[in-house]
């Protein structure tokens, strides 16, 4: 045991972020890629491999297909090999095969989670039970995990791999349960990693189950394109993309507005003097307009409640944001179900339903919350838009530049629920010139709490400032991303790039 423990002392600089469902839920899904074999050894791309960890290595038998939707599900897979790491390297690792045939090169791999052990309290073993209904009570398996006071440590046949730290609510000491009430009692640095530059610049984002299949995919709406990712542990795949129709993109949306299990990417566009959005759906490996000219600035305020909040507002180029109503989308068409009673200065485009309140930034650029019609908070700081604007005919035949808001993404810091949103600060060419230039974006945190949420506080958080501006925050299985934008002097300079974010308690 002391050695054990002398060795995760040691490891703590590998030490996995977020929490040990997580840690878990990743063991499910996270696949690898067989990329040499010579003789006995299996050489294996990949981050964040450990030795001593087992592998199962499959084959890639074809394609499942629906017969009745004619929908993609997945890959068919035959097992191959077990291959049980002994060597790590930064991108890749070697592993000896122990049993089964010798893979080939393109073979998927996967952790064994066959043989799992937990040692620790009662709780989390049935916790984990229902992630991995095969874990037993005990130690000495090809994965172990042990619980202390103040986290879990991993291993892998034996050999310590990592402690993952419990969270505030979580952690315990003698017995005694340490507990926050709110963000307003941490200290918390953000820190970021660079994940993946996108090579143009995305307008907005957002992150959903397009195949209802369980999977996440990314979803960025950029001036030309409709792009889709699979998201990685630390990396995100395109593996879609559509081009868009004529007119301006402003923002992407997406949520289970269907009656089945797959969501829908709501696009809202405006052409001429109105809107005229549209909704695309994933079928097979292709992105397909199921719905268009829909005349509304759609969006999905609450994703746990998708179709009681999926609302439309008007938005034209005389009267700007008007009615908002709650929508419908049947046989293929969006309806106008009833009328929505929003506070005074409602825009739907930055808005947000968290924990019964209406978050939303007003035309003044602040953030207010209310409950019904009650104001509960009006923020000092200034939010100042994104790269997402049309221009609209003004007076004398001139145009006047409309900027539109990216809205936030409910999370959790150390544990805590919390409402994570970006604020883009204007550059002196925005000032001067009237140019839509952003010279970096800070992400605030709101925490709503009270016996009927009422009480609301924002908190501005330390460490990475974004350059130069934000342009989405997505909250995943995978951890949080934060998708920034650039502009140039001229279009082909624009770009934006993908950072995953995590926090540290100070």
């Amino acid at each position: 045991m002391k050695k054990f423990l002398l060795s995760l002392a040691v490891l703590c600089s590998i030490s996995y972020g977020g929490n040990l469902d997580s840690f878990l839920q990743k063991l499910n899904k996270e696949t690898y890629q067989v990329i040499n074999v010579k003789n006995n050894e299996v050489y294996i791309a990949g981050k964040d491999l450990h030795v001593g960890e087992v592998l199962d290595i499959k084959e890639q038998t074809g394609r499942i297909i629906n017969p009745l939707s004619h929908q993609f599900l997945g890959y068919s897979y035959k097992e191959v090999a077990k291959v049980k790491i002994e060597k790590v390297y930064d991108n890749f690792a070697v592993g000896n095969i122990i049993s089964g045939k010798k893979p080939s090169v393109g073979d998927i791999a996967k952790i064994d989670t066959s043989d799992i052990c937990f040692k620790g309290s009662d709780e989390k073993l049935y916790d984990i039970a229902a992630i991995f209904p095969n874990v037993k009570s005990g130690e000495n398996c090809a994965l172990t995990i042990k619980e202390f006071p103040k986290g879990y440590g991993i291993a892998f046949s034996r050999i310590p791999g990592g402690f993952i730290k419990k969270s505030i609510y979580e952690a315990s000491s003698q017995g005694v349960v340490i507990k926050k009430a709110s963000i307003r009692d941490l200290h918390l640095l953000v820190t970021s990693k660079f994940i993946k530059s996108v090579g143009s610049l995305v307008l907005s984002a957002d992150v959903g189950d397009l195949y209802g299949n369980g999977k996440e995919y990314l979803v960025l709406l950029t001036r030309d394109n409709l792009l889709i990712y699979q998201l990685l542990r630390d990396d995100v795949v395109k593996i879609a993309d559509m081009s868009l129709p004529a007119g301006h993109p402003i923002s992407v949306s997406v949520g289970r507005i269907g009656q089945g299990k797959e969501d829908y990417i709501l696009v809202n566009m405006f052409t001429g003097s109105d809107m005229s959005s549209f909704i695309v759906k994933m079928i097979g490996d292709s992105p397909v307009i199921v719905a268009k000219h829909i005349h509304y600035f759609m969006s999905i305020l609450d994703k746990k409640h998708p179709h009681k909040t999926f609302w439309g507002q008007t938005f034209t180029a005389d009267s700007k944001f008007g009615a908002v109503k709650q929508l419908a989308f049947e046989n293929g068409e969006v309806k106008a179900v009833q009328n929505v009673d929003v506070p005074a200065g409602f825009r739907i485009d930055g808005a947000s339903l968290y924990k019964g309140d209406t978050i939303f930034i007003d035309s003044s650029h602040r953030l207010r919350v209310f409950k019904n019609d009650t104001e509960l908070y009006s923020s000092s700081a200034v939010f100042g838009g994104s790269y997402a604007y049309v221009n609209i005919p003004f007076i004398n035949d001139t145009t006047m530049k409309y900027i539109f808001y990216e809205k936030g993404t409910p999370s959790n810091l150390e544990g805590l629920p919390v409402f994570l949103i970006g604020a883009n600060k204007e550059s002196s060419i925005e000032k001067f010139f009237g140019i839509t230039k952003y010279a970096y974006g800070n992400l605030y945190a709101l925490d709503i709490g009270g016996k009927d949420n009422e009480l609301v506080y924002m908190k501005k958080l330390r460490g990475a400032s974004f350059e130069e501006a934000i342009e989405g925050i997505i909250s995943t299985k995978e951890g949080i991303f934060v998708i920034t934008g650039k502009v140039g002097t001229i279009p082909i300079q624009n770009n934006s790039d993908i950072y995953k974010i995590s926090f540290k308690v100070l």
